[in-house]
């Protein structure tokens, strides 16, 4: 068996290709950490929704991540790791991100599939204009979103090299 980004749990495999997660989740922290600083927002704190840190993409993407919050010294504010990857859920997580932490402001997700939730979360708590947000992959709306400010930017794997 041949595992191909994700990793595993446990068990055992012949081989395993992966994007660097870490290099990706830093450089897309840093786009986030230029942001900030451009909006001078360099003392808010920055919330995650992760994927599951048992799998190798998920901590290597929660390291590169923090390392490039840490270079302008930019707080994490909190880490919720998906379990069922439900719209529910990452909505869920934003806005339990967003009452805990009222100096947040962005939110990561280590996914793409559930911005609009996440957005839909800081428009119902009535932070549109103040909360950042920033995806590690791509959705199709991205080449639109990203241009219009309403995301601050995706990082990209990149499948041919893998």
């Amino acid at each position: 068996m041949v595992i191909s980004d994700i990793g595993t749990g446990d068990g055992e495999y012949i081989s395993y290709v992966s994007s660097n997660n870490k290099e990706g989740a830093y450089n897309i922290g840093k786009v986030l950490v230029q942001k900030m600083v451009q909006e001078g927002m360099q003392d808010k704190s920055v919330g995650i929704i992760a994927i599951p840190q048992k799998r190798a993409n998920g901590r290597a993407r929660t390291a590169g991540f923090v390392i490039a919050l840490g270079e302008p010294e930019i707080k994490p504010a909190g880490i919720f790791q998906q379990i069922t990857f439900s719209a529910q859920e990452t909505y869920d997580f934003s806005k339990e991100l967003m009452n805990e932490n009222p100096r947040l402001g962005a939110i990561w997700l280590q996914g793409s599939d559930r911005y609009q939730t996440a957005l839909d979360a800081i428009s119902d708590a009535g932070r549109e204009g103040e909360m950042l947000l920033i995806c590690f992959d791509a959705e199709p709306e991205f080449l639109k979103l990203i241009p219009e400010g309403v995301l601050v930017g995706a990082a990209m794997q990149q499948p041919y090299l893998m």
